[in-house]
């Protein structure tokens, strides 16, 4: 399977709109943030720019392996594609996949979210880290609400081990999983509204931090507007 692709692009950037069409012409599927909307993903593209706003700035891969592209010419952006399981310009890009893989895909981002978030808050817990109160009652509004998902995570993967095909529940898990979510739109609005730290260290963290949660709330509002088979099929 290829890695997750996501591309940080602004409005009115033709960089921005030569990829996304060289993109789209091969056939390869992307999470497209436009950070012009998005003041979290402003500022992980700053900061991973060194400083610098530019656009588009590409992540190929997750945690554990994980590429950045900032305006990417078509042969590095090529290569890279072709390097990440992709191959441009055919179908296989968007394989048919039977809907326990599909929810299996939906947990495991949720989960490498939720583990960023939980690190964070225990080392702001256990006073590693000097953040600001407001940053650390932040974390801690959701800490509960992480707990509770995480049953709705077991119950989920119970129901979806104990069939063999979830064609006919397959949404009634999708809507379980989304309630299990219902706390993010809001923890993610409150976070836009941080101050982020100066020291380094404390401004990574906040910054991943922020990350994480937005893209829990593109997550979920993909699974509410019934959108998740375009980013995750």
């Amino acid at each position: 399977m290829p890695l997750p692709l996501t591309m940080y692009g602004a409005t009115h950037c033709e960089d921005t709109q030569h990829v996304r069409e060289q993109l789209t012409a091969w056939l390869i599927p992307l999470i497209d943030v436009n950070i012009d909307h998005d003041a979290a993903a402003e500022q992980f593209v700053i900061f991973i720019n060194g400083g610098q706003r530019r656009t588009p700035t590409l992540v190929v891969g997750s945690s554990d392996r994980k590429t950045i592209l900032t305006e990417p010419g078509d042969d590095l952006l090529k290569a890279t594609l072709l390097d990440s399981g992709y191959a441009p310009g055919h179908p296989q890009n968007r394989p048919v996949i039977d809907d326990a893989t599909l929810l299996n895909y939906i947990l495991f981002d949720i989960r490498g979210c939720l583990s960023a978030l939980s690190g964070i808050a225990m080392l702001a817990r256990d006073s590693k880290v000097n953040l600001p109160v407001s940053v650390t009652n932040w974390l801690k509004k959701w800490q509960p609400a992480i707990e509770t998902w995480q049953q709705t995570q077991d119950t989920i993967r119970l129901k979806n081990s104990l069939s063999h095909n979830t064609s006919n529940g397959g949404d009634a898990l999708i809507a379980e999983l989304a309630d299990g979510l219902g706390y993010v739109p809001e923890s993610a609005a409150e976070g836009r509204s941080l101050s982020i730290p100066q020291s380094l260290t404390e401004k990574q963290l906040v910054e991943s931090a922020l990350h994480a949660i937005e893209r829990l709330n593109l997550i979920y509002r993909l699974l509410i507007s019934q959108e998740y088979k375009l980013i995750y099929g």
